[in-house]
């Protein structure tokens, strides 16, 4: 059975912690959806939920809608517990010549660095299958692009039972029987002046305003919390991992958020927006830092490290902080 047809995207590593986003909008561009990031919700949305099996009490999260709220109605996420159910619902969809967005682990995929050697979850498209040879069709548009068949029987063998993440603390996950479907047709047009206003209108009022909200905590606040946690602290080795969770996530989400910012900039041309990118990479480059710094601290045990790490931080709250001016002015420009 051929491929029903090749096609390689150019990954851009904004993508990089986002498979989801990049599979989506890979799969809008090559169906000719003009300029998909347009439709993206990529807003600052943070939380802390209450865990007490962590050191630190919460969890940090980022919700990532994918699009912004007037495109929600584009994307079907599924959700079914029983795997063969499943598979019939997918088989449909392709049967009608649609791709849609799947999971499986790396340690399962022979095309990755990760094949037999580590766990993690991660999704790429779904376009054709072949159950008589056991094939899977997929297109993985991550750094290590590939384009061909997959095992169908250790796709259907990820989905039939719980996952452990050694990269999560072995936290046990469900089996992923998560799957989307876009709804490619009748696309209204967005423009770059509707998804900055949208998107900044949004970060300001979740990130830098959150409120009342259902997490303990929101928004610019996680990061106070964090730090009036850590600031007393002498030695805190036992939060480490899930400091460096968080930085991981706050990290690559600002850079797709920049991503996002300077493409939008390039076709709403924007001093304002000009200055924002700029600044936004300052507090990313922070953040950066502070990943690294926490690696370094577990390697060396040097507690003159954490000192600077307590600083880092403290100097990228201010930074956050003094970022809402910048998207206050393109808010109102627009």
């Amino acid at each position: 059975m051929e491929k029903p047809f090749y096609y390689e995207p150019q990954f851009h590593s904004a993508f990089t912690a986002s498979c989801v986003e990049s599979s989506i909008h890979h799969i809008m561009y090559m169906n000719g959806i003009p300029s998909p990031l347009l439709y993206f919700d990529y807003s600052l949305d943070i939380y802390m939920l209450q865990d007490n099996s962590l050191s630190i009490g919460y969890r940090f999260g980022c919700k990532r809608p994918i699009f912004m709220s007037y495109y929600l109605d584009k994307i079907w996420e599924y959700n079914i517990s029983d795997y063969k159910q499943c598979w019939q619902e997918m088989k449909k969809r392709m049967d009608d010549h649609c791709q849609i967005v799947a999971f499986s682990d790396v340690y399962l995929l022979p095309y990755m660095p990760y094949y037999n050697k580590e766990h993690g979850i991660h999704s790429f498209i779904l376009t054709d299958y072949n159950e008589a040879n056991d094939q899977l069709f997929i297109i993985d548009d991550y750094k290590w692009f590939y384009n061909g068949p997959i095992s169908l029987q250790s796709f259907h063998d990820f989905r039939k039972q719980p996952f452990t993440d050694v990269n999560a603390r072995n936290t046990v996950l469900p089996n992923h029987s998560k799957w989307f479907f876009i709804d490619l047709h009748d696309w209204q047009t967005c423009s770059a002046f509707e998804s900055l206003r949208q998107n900044i209108g949004k970060t300001l009022r979740v990130y830098y305003d959150p409120g009342e909200s259902k997490y303990p905590f929101a928004g610019i606040n996680c990061f106070q919390y964090i730090y009036d946690t850590i600031k007393s602290a002498r030695i805190f080795y036992e939060l480490l991992d899930e400091l460096k969770d968080m930085f991981f996530t706050v990290y690559h989400r600002w850079n797709f958020h920049q991503y996002c910012l300077q493409q939008m900039g390039n076709i709403h041309n924007s001093n304002a927006c000009l200055i924002a990118i700029k600044e936004l990479g300052h507090s990313i480059a922070q953040w950066r830092s502070m990943l690294n710094l926490c690696t370094k601290i577990q390697i060396s045990r040097d507690e003159r490290l954490f000192d600077r790490l307590k600083e880092r931080l403290e100097e990228t709250i201010e930074l956050e902080a003094s970022r809402k001016n910048t998207l206050q002015a393109i808010y109102t420009s627009i």
